[in-house]
């Protein structure tokens, strides 16, 4: 393979992608943040590879796939997308792409996604097997309370059904790797649905979840071929357990959704630490950089979806701000934001240069903003690597051309379909002597910042 389409709605997301090809001497020819685009691009540049997102504006990755393998049934398509969409991603398989692979990417996962789709095999833990599973009871209660035990794990529950008949006649149609078992129904027993699918030498495994907790009783069941008994009433860690034992790789691939939604404490404590180190250091640069000093005021961690975040979009909006995004290791993407005013901005030009004309150069004042940006950044990922003792290489920080309207609300969504993954930290700075003060926002994934990689 040596070209390929990047398809992703968030242009973060494709800097990446292009970054990861290019390691892999795959030449990116197109990008396209949605349906129409994809579709288009695909039929005018007819590329080795596309890499495809599933969530995207106008339609779903499935639109986009069922048209290239519509023209081209043997197309090599890579999904890449938010873990724990299983059955969305199960479709997609059957339906021609090569392999999916999670964000956030690693080169590793990058590279095995590469080979599924030149015919090297599976694409390593992101492809492991997740159960399709029919739920078997004739309480609507029960029917909810496991689905949500396996939605939570990012399972597809593909059926249901209430009776003996509507059962048999589910498992036929939909052949599903699971089957969650009553044992009393008002058309016959559990045990006639469990021997049929004996029967038919399936693989599908059977549990058992019924309120006859009789030990002669589970002894047979066991021999008749149920992988497990569960007794009513049930605890969420009761199924859980026994779906772990049944299906161990599943189960670790299905906590790659709830992975990095929050820290522990001490991860939280450990960041903060990390960014009280750095803010620091920024302080240490600012000073340097225009010979008068300045004060790190004040640190805070920063959920995306929180009311503190959010409110810091109406700062913006009043202040000068220039955008960068920055990756690090090749594939932690970090967008920071610094602000300040129109004064201050014109003030740390004066220190810097040393300009003292009434009247200061625009463009002289937005090339020292993004020089003071440059240093900040700089100096962030330098503390980080200090702090944790090792060597963390960053790209070169690149402009983003974003309008500031709607900048802080649209980062979040570009490092993440899941807003909870995504986390802020926020600095503010003051010299006296300048009378200028300066804020700084790092957004970063919270399931691939610098800290958890480590």
């Amino acid at each position: 393979m040596k070209d390929a389409l990047i398809v992703d709605n968030s242009e973060l997301m494709r800097m990446v992608i292009k970054d990861l090809l290019e390691e892999n001497e795959i030449k990116s020819v197109g990008e396209a943040k949605n349906v129409a685009e994809a579709i288009d691009a695909y039929q005018r540049q007819q590329p080795d590879l596309v890499t495809l997102d599933i969530m995207m504006p106008g339609g779903s990755g499935i639109d986009v796939l069922k048209s290239i393998m519509a023209k081209n049934p043997k197309a090599k398509v890579l999904v890449i997308t938010e873990s724990g969409r299983d059955g969305v991603e199960r479709q997609l398989l059957r339906q021609g792409a090569c392999a999916v692979i999670h964000k956030p990417l690693t080169s590793s996962s990058m590279k095995k996604g590469l080979q599924a789709a030149a015919g090297g095999g599976a694409a390593g833990p992101e492809h492991a097997f997740s159960p399709r599973v029919l739920i078997v009871d004739d309480s609507s209660v029960i029917r909810t309370m496991l689905k949500d035990i396996v939605a939570a794990r990012g399972w597809e529950v593909v059926g249901e059904a209430a009776d003996v008949a509507p059962a048999i006649d589910s498992f036929q149609k939909l052949l599903p790797d699971l089957v969650f078992l009553d044992l009393v129904m008002p058309g016959g027993e559990g045990t006639q649905i469990l021997r049929h699918i004996m029967s038919n030498k399936s693989k599908t495994k059977v549990l058992i979840v019924s309120s006859l907790a009789q030990t002669k009783l589970t002894e047979e069941l066991i021999q008749g071929g149920a992988a497990g008994v569960i007794a009513k009433p049930f605890t969420e860690e009761e199924i859980n357990a026994a779906l772990s034992k049944m299906y161990p790789a599943a189960s670790e691939r299905g906590k790659e959704g709830k992975e990095g939604k929050e820290f522990s404490a001490e991860q939280r404590d450990a960041l903060e630490r990390l960014f009280i180190s750095s803010g620091e250091s920024c302080a240490q640069a600012m000073t340097k950089m225009s010979k008068a000093p300045w004060t790190p005021i004040k640190t805070q961690l920063l959920a995306a979806t929180s009311a503190e975040f959010l409110s810091l979009a109406d700062r913006g909006h009043r202040m000068q701000v220039i955008p960068v995004q920055i990756t690090v290791k090749k594939t932690i993407m970090i967008v920071g934001l610094v602000m300040m005013s129109k004064n201050a901005a014109e003030q740390i030009t004066r220190a810097v240069t040393k300009n003292a004309a009434p009247t200061l150069d625009g463009e002289l004042v937005k090339s020292m903003m993004l020089e003071w940006t440059n240093i900040l950044v700089t100096a962030v990922v330098n503390a980080f690597a200090n702090q944790l003792g090792k060597v963390i290489v960053s790209s070169s920080p690149r402009i983003l051309d974003w309008p500031v309207k709607d900048l802080i609300t649209r980062v979040p969504r570009e490092l993440s379909d899941n807003p909870e993954r995504v986390m802020a930290a926020y600095n503010t700075f003051s010299c006296k002597s300048l009378e200028a003060d300066c804020e700084t926002l790092f957004i970063f994934r919270t399931d691939n910042s610098p800290l958890v990689a480590q």
